[in-house]
């Protein structure tokens, strides 16, 4: 299973915004957006949106795709903000990996439902 975080909703001390307006590359470069702690915080609202996923669909697997999951503060602002939120039994196995092909991650996956 796939979907959009993107779109999910987040309530912020200064207002509602989308994941992706304040998790996305695009938008942590806008915003200019540099310190650890600043990263730390963005990759923590894709954290809460995984959570989400998480609470809801109880996936064995996540794979986490993109330039800003390699920066190392933004990648464990993501993981401990989702392990906070996420339910503890389905947290203990759900496999998380980074994907470092990109380009054929859709090919593959769609290359495992044809096989299945």
């Amino acid at each position: 299973m796939a979907g959009e975080l993107g779109h999910c909703r987040v309530m912020t001390e200064a207002g509602e915004y989308s994941v992706e307006q304040l998790a996305s590359g695009e938008s942590i470069r806008l915003r200019g957006l540099k310190t650890p702690q600043d990263l730390y915080r963005a990759g923590s609202y894709l954290g809460m949106g995984l959570a989400w996923a998480v609470n809801l669909f109880n996936p064995n697997r996540i794979w986490l795709a993109g330039q800003m999951i390699n920066n190392p503060d933004y990648h464990k602002g993501c993981i401990d903000t989702l392990k906070q939120l996420a339910l503890t039994a389905p947290m203990t196995e759900v496999k998380i990996a980074r994907v470092d092909d990109m380009e054929t991650l859709v090919c593959r996956g769609l290359q495992v439902l044809l096989r299945q």
